[in-house]
């Protein structure tokens, strides 16, 4: 009997070893092989290209006192040889330890395109289409902006209030299995995206809720379709939630 006891220990011991092992396979963001220029920043691992040549680097908590600041920016870039590609364009970047921050990226397989998305309190505040050709960037796009700009006719039909002094309405994410904008092919991007003036869902509130359905065609630099879809507008019931 004592010897079956001792065997399930040693059988528990290596699987807790094993999932051990498996959970610390995850990459650290580090600033380790950044240039001394750069050595304030850190590698975003989730933004890694499949061939680790590019990724996204974005800065430690320092550089960016009250959310802002000169160098409180991201960029992607080259990381054999160091190069920065570009700066992605916004007033909200994420930085270490960031309240309601985190970025990922989606590569396609053969490196010439990314889909980096800046994560905001209620879902993607950004999503950026970088083209890469020959190791440089040969087109940026801020794809989660052209979605908003569908979107803005009917939410100014609706004459509702806005999110917020600095956003009109924000994105949501309802399904945390599929992006609001993910690679259809090596020339597409397939978007399918909510927004809304009111994500609490309160009672009693006026609001807005819209969607859109695209596809992005990568080469044209424009969609190849679009359907925009309003979903509510009005004073919230307790059945509309």
């Amino acid at each position: 009997m004592s010897r079956i006891i001792l065997t399930l220990c040693l059988l528990f011991s290596s699987l807790g070893t094993l999932f051990s092992q498996e959970e610390s396979t995850e990459v650290a963001d580090t600033s380790a092989g950044l240039p001394k220029e750069y050595a304030d920043y850190l590698v975003a691992s989730k933004t890694l290209s499949p061939d680790k040549k590019f990724a996204v680097i974005y800065p430690k908590r320092e550089l960016c006192p009250e959310g802002s600041g000169d160098r409180c920016k991201d960029y992607l870039v080259a990381l054999q040889l160091f190069q920065v590609l570009t700066v992605l364009d916004t007033k909200y970047p994420e930085f270490e330890h960031k309240n309601h921050g985190g970025m990922s990226a989606t590569w396609l397989k053969d490196g010439s395109a990314v889909l980096v998305t800046i994560d905001s309190r209620w879902g993607p505040g950004h999503t950026f289409l970088c083209e890469i050709r020959d190791g440089k960037l040969s087109r940026s796009t801020n794809l989660l902006k052209k979605v908003h700009d569908l979107l803005v006719p009917d939410f100014k039909k609706a004459r509702v209030g806005r999110y917020n002094d600095y956003f009109d309405f924000v994105f949501e994410t309802e399904d945390y299995d599929h992006p609001m904008c993910e690679f259809a092919d090596s020339t597409h991007v397939r978007i399918k995206a909510t927004a809304t003036t009111e994500p609490k869902g309160i009672a009693g509130d006026k609001a807005w809720d819209g969607s859109v359905e695209a596809i992005w065609d990568i080469p044209n630099a424009k969609f190849a379709s679009q359907k925009v879809t309003r979903k509510f507008a009005g004073v919230r019931k307790e059945g509309d939630l």
